[in-house]
């Protein structure tokens, strides 16, 4: 290489290769920051089972949880002694039912269907009686038949004070307490001050049918080859 001097001299220059370390302390400072961009970081754990978002249970299957305890089963049971319930006021949502009380099974009842009620009235041989019965919810939300004999014609303070306690029910959160001196029910009223039940939300919109459709789903009694009038007549 030529180069011409201040004096118009010219003099040579030697054509000398620019190394790699004056290449790398000539390059920019900026060069050494963005190579920390390029190491590899570690992935994080992109699923967390026990995050929030992860944890959240979908709103179908807490709909589905709450509506269990109607949607599964109803009881035909009266109130325990420490329970506070209410009774639906409505008297549509009330039944007259003819029932088989099985005392091997701690009293469960069999709903006789009426189309079958003239064959067991006939047979004189089928222990079966008229209870009415009223559509209750406990303070705990379960919801149930509460069954009352029907009288018939004879005084009986226990079915008189046990109807009475079910018309209290309708207007007030009551527990009822077996009297055995009065042979009676006694009846008690909620000291706190709850709100009245929701009864749509009970219901679930559903008739009182419906409802003893759940309630007697496994125990309908249709024909005279049901096991439990089988069993009653002596066949098995």
């Amino acid at each position: 290489m030529v180069k011409q001097s201040k004096d118009g001299a010219e003099s040579s220059v030697e054509n000398k290769p620019v190394s790699i370390v004056e290449k790398e302390a000539s390059a920019p400072v900026t060069e050494s920051v963005n190579r920390v961009k390029d190491v590899e970081q570690p992935k994080p754990d992109i699923y967390d089972p026990f995050s929030p978002e992860n944890l959240r249970i979908p709103q179908e299957y807490l709909d589905g949880i709450a509506a269990t305890p109607l949607t599964v089963g109803i009881e035909v049971i009266k109130p325990h002694s420490q329970e506070y319930v209410r009774v639906h006021p409505d008297e549509t949502f009330r039944y007259c039912a003819p029932l088989i009380a099985i005392k091997e099974e701690k009293d469960a009842r069999y709903l006789i269907h009426p189309s079958f009620l003239p064959w067991v009235t006939a047979s004189e041989r089928i222990p079966f009686r008229f209870e009415m019965l009223y559509l209750y919810v406990t303070r705990q939300g379960k919801v149930a038949f509460w069954p009352v004999k029907v009288r018939t014609g004879k005084e009986n303070s226990w079915l008189t004070s046990a109807e009475a306690a079910a018309d209290h029910a309708k207007k007030k959160w009551v527990c009822i307490i077996s009297n055995q001196k009065r042979g009676r029910y006694d009846v008690f009223e909620a000291k706190g001050d709850f709100p009245d039940p929701n009864w749509a939300e009970v219901t679930q919109g559903k008739t009182v049918f419906q409802l003893l459709a759940i309630a007697f789903k496994e125990r309908l009694i249709l024909d005279e080859n049901h096991p439990q009038i089988q069993k009653l007549l002596g066949f098995v």
